[in-house]
């Protein structure tokens, strides 16, 4: 009676569905899967960048941090001198980077300050 039929699925089984899907729905069954692959990399992508946040470094010097001085430590290990906190990096990130333009006024004030005054006007 009702109580049987109550506890059963009514419908296709899952596979059904999808054999459906494929040979009814093949343009968009191709479009599913080139978003999955784009969201898959962008999640990825999302990731790393939020990593970096944290740490307060760039893809560059994560590359090349064996060229910089100060950027190993002593048993050669990578090291981040600017890394302050996980907080304080991203409350950084988040704000931007207010010493950039007071940096140009300070070098325009020291002993090359004409090129940077003529830099900073063009």
């Amino acid at each position: 009676g009702g109580a049987a039929a109550a506890g059963r699925c009514v419908g296709p089984a899952p596979f059904e569905v999808i054999v459906w899907c494929v040979s009814n729905r093949t343009g968009e069954v191709v479009l599913l899967w080139i978003y999955v692959l784009y969201a898959f990399f962008t999640v990825c992508m999302t990731a790393v960048q939020a990593r970096q946040i944290c740490g307060n470094v760039t893809t560059n010097e994560l590359i090349n941090w064996h060229r910089y001085p100060g950027w190993a430590r002593e048993d050669g290990g990578f090291v981040n001198p600017y890394d302050r906190g996980v907080v304080h990096n991203i409350r950084q990130f988040l704000q931007g980077y207010p010493s950039c333009p007071r940096g140009a006024a300070v070098l325009a004030a020291g002993p090359n300050g004409e090129e940077m005054r003529a830099l900073l006007r063009s």
